[in-house]
């Protein structure tokens, strides 16, 4: 349960997203009395404890928009895993909103799902050759190829 205890605090912090102010508060959260950051035009929050906080700010790299290439305005949260992405685009309109939960490991790292993925079956297709538009050399070549290739598969058998 959050406590609000003051007015607002001296430091300024600006919305990543929009480049506004952040409003911030002086809150009690779970006995700690911190200051918490929000903007309410993009609906996201933090407090000054979050790993992430600020971090947009002090990034090397750029992320990409997938429309149309512009780097990306971000805003992340750590605590509970909460992205948030927009285009600074005019007419892109590009927007991201990631909320999950996450779990961390015991060194307060965040752990990520097993993407290792099997490997996909393998479909042959035959086509008659004939039905290429090639011409004949390149039909006799096709051909060849083939007879060799089964020749070898034969070998190994």
């Amino acid at each position: 349960m959050v406590h609000i205890i003051g007015a607002e605090v001296e430091k300024n912090v600006y919305c990543p997203l929009c480049d506004e102010k952040f409003k911030r508060r002086r809150v009690q959260y779970q006995g700690h009395i911190t200051t918490a950051f929000f903007c309410r035009h993009c609906n996201i929050g933090t407090y000054e404890f979050d790993p992430a906080f600020n971090k947009w700010r002090d990034t090397d790299k750029e992320i990409p928009c997938a429309n149309c290439g512009t780097p990306l305005k971000w805003f992340i949260r750590y605590m509970d895993g909460f992205f948030a992405a927009v285009c600074p685009r005019k007419g892109c309109g590009f927007s991201m909103r990631k909320d999950s939960n996450v779990d961390f490991n015991e060194k307060g790292e965040i752990e990520l799902e097993d993407f290792d993925q099997s490997a996909p079956e393998v479909t042959e297709i035959k086509i008659p050759i004939n039905k290429l538009n090639l011409n004949e050399d390149q039909k006799n070549m096709i051909r060849k190829k083939s007879k060799e290739n089964e020749s070898k598969k034969n070998k190994e058998t």
